[in-house]
């Protein structure tokens, strides 16, 4: 039964959150088209679930797994962008799977506490962001049609009935560090690439990674206060923390004169 309210809620949610991403990026640029897609309205509910079906325990384990599934995410975004320096989208999304899939695979065999998967997940979204902070480009014009957020939409959810069919099964800690899986994310960074070249890419991903810290905090939160504090004020505690980080990176963003 996980499973299936899990598709329903990623077939849901996640393609509302790319189309409700792509129009505020045609209005306020593409770093918020990637800030945007920070929010966890799909790995949030996700968690939820877990809570509801295999009980607080199992779904702080997966939170906790998230963490380092953060890792894999940002390994996404770097590979993603290198090989869209001078590559088509394809090749530029089969690589950054390719990079998920190797990290996920050697994260599963760390078994860190949430103190050391919390650092190690900022840390690598800290040294991405330097790694990615200078390199810009022109903004090719953006030809908008009509077919294009339904198009996106679409993509997303025929991403989320492949990939979540093929991970059903799964334990906590590797259905934690799969929570994060960028389906959004490869979305988006197609579409940007496609609309805008390179640049476009590059800074919807920016605008995601000024977004990840606030995505780590929601997932410690839910990690730590689970099951001493129950769902629901876990869950309340996790939200708003959540958001205040988000109106901070945005602030930042913003300030980083947005383009």
């Amino acid at each position: 039964m996980t499973l299936s309210y899990v598709l329903t809620i990623k077939l849901v949610l996640a393609p509302l959150l790319v189309g409700a991403a792509t129009s505020a990026g045609y209005r306020f640029g593409p770093k918020v088209t990637g800030w945007l897609s920070g929010f966890p309205v799909v790995a949030g509910p996700i968690i939820l679930v877990f809570t509801i079906e295999q009980g607080p325990e199992f779904a702080a384990k997966a939170a906790e797994s998230s963490l380092l599934g953060v890792v894999s995410l940002v390994g996404f975004c770097v590979m993603y962008l290198w090989v869209a320096r001078n590559y088509p989208w394809l090749l530029s999304v089969l690589c950054g799977w390719v990079l998920y899939g190797c990290l996920t695979l050697l994260l599963q065999k760390l078994h860190s506490p949430w103190w050391l998967s919390a650092a190690i997940a900022l840390a690598t979204i800290q040294f991405a962001g330097r790694l990615l902070k200078k390199r810009h480009s022109p903004l090719l014009p953006r030809t908008v049609q009509a077919w294009d957020i339904p198009a996106r939409m679409a993509a997303t959810a025929v991403l989320v009935v492949v990939l979540t069919t093929a991970a059903s099964g799964l334990g906590s800690q590797l259905s934690g560090l799969l929570t994060p899986f960028p389906i959004v994310t490869t979305v988006i960074a197609v579409f940007s690439q496609r609309d805008q070249g390179y640049a476009g890419a590059l800074r919807t991903l920016q605008g995601l990674l000024a977004s990840m810290p606030a995505y780590v905090t929601f997932c410690l939160v839910l990690a730590l206060a689970l099951v001493p504090f129950g769902p629901w004020l876990a869950f309340a505690s996790a939200i708003g923390v959540n958001v205040l980080l988000q109106m901070f990176a945005l602030t930042r963003l913003r300030r980083g004169n947005e383009t």
